[in-house]
């Protein structure tokens, strides 16, 4: 199940995908594609985006962002990307995201404002067969990219400011078994 908390201190988005769909009022299908539920994860086949439907609920300032899923990549799938966006758009924007692309074999993680952009490789390959879990923390400061747990990348540059909310992206097929965003103050 989904839901979308704030109390006045903070915000929170999850979602498990527990009941075989996207929960309703915390989503929005931007891109046409075969979205379903399937076995407790949310599974996007073919050019397709999901987003939450407050689109600005998160901003890097003075309080720290954490963006946490569980994910597993399907054996086709040239460009995906999770995180925080500002936009619809699987291009450049304002975001802190994790990535992969059919030419690389590795996680690579950026944060960007606009067009400028602050990226590395992870140097951690990608999973066909096993879910691995992405985290980010991150300030106004600073942005740390974790996967399964250990840390892989810190960037101190190129963080944005805008208002932002979570985008789920994928041209090919991407398992998403649970996504977690928290703030630790309302935008």
């Amino acid at each position: 199940t989904g839901n979308k908390t704030d109390n006045g201190l903070g915000v929170q988005v999850f979602d498990d995908f527990l009941l075989n769909s996207l929960s309703a009022g915390l989503w929005t299908v931007v891109t046409a594609a075969i979205i379903a539920g399937v076995n407790g994860v949310a599974r996007i086949t073919g050019l397709g985006s999901i987003r939450t439907i407050d689109f600005t609920c998160f901003k890097l300032g003075n309080h720290t962002v954490t963006f946490e899923a569980l994910v597993k990549h399907g054996t086709s799938g040239p460009i995906q990307r999770i995180g925080l966006k500002d936009s619809n758009a699987g291009t450049q924007s304002n975001e802190v995201i994790f990535g992969y692309y059919a030419s690389a074999s590795n996680w690579w993680v950026q944060n960007s404002i606009g067009a400028v952009t602050t990226a590395t490789d992870t140097g951690v390959a990608i999973s066909t067969t096993a879910f691995q879990k992405i985290k980010f923390v991150a300030t106004a400061s600073s942005v740390a990219f974790y996967i399964d747990d250990v840390l892989e990348a810190t960037h101190t540059t190129n963080i944005p400011t805008a208002n932002m909310g979570i985008l789920i992206y994928s041209d090919g097929q991407l398992d998403v078994d649970y996504v977690d965003c928290r703030s630790t103050s309302r935008v």
